[in-house]
């Protein structure tokens, strides 16, 4: 599977519409390093997003829980790859970085 330069933040993908946050945050808010989540709903796709105090905390969540299943969400194991942007960051529309604090540019 192709994935993305490794960096602070992860991207769950393969999320049922039916996935439950809080099952999310209790398998992800216990690894260390664990900072935020953010989940994004969509009509049939629901993704996530989270960020941890470094590369290597982050890196090390990518392994072991890569394939995982969660219940609520109805399909089979998690996607996880590294984020295209750090978490809270997004790209302009001229292809610079914009920073947001509480979707607030900074």
């Amino acid at each position: 599977m192709k994935d993305n330069p490794p960096c602070n933040t992860l991207f769950i993908g393969n999320l049922g519409e039916t996935v439950v946050e809080e099952e999310l945050r209790g398998l992800f808010s216990v690894q260390p390093g664990f900072k935020q989540m953010k989940v994004l709903r969509q009509d049939r796709n629901t993704v996530c997003f989270i960020e941890f105090d470094d590369v290597s905390a982050a890196s090390a969540v990518h392994h072991t829980l890569q394939g995982a299943i969660v219940p609520s969400s109805g399909r089979g194991g998690m996607r996880i790859q590294f984020s295209k942007n750090p978490f809270g960051r997004r790209k302009d529309l001229v292809g610079g970085m914009v920073g947001t604090l509480n979707g607030a540019p900074v």
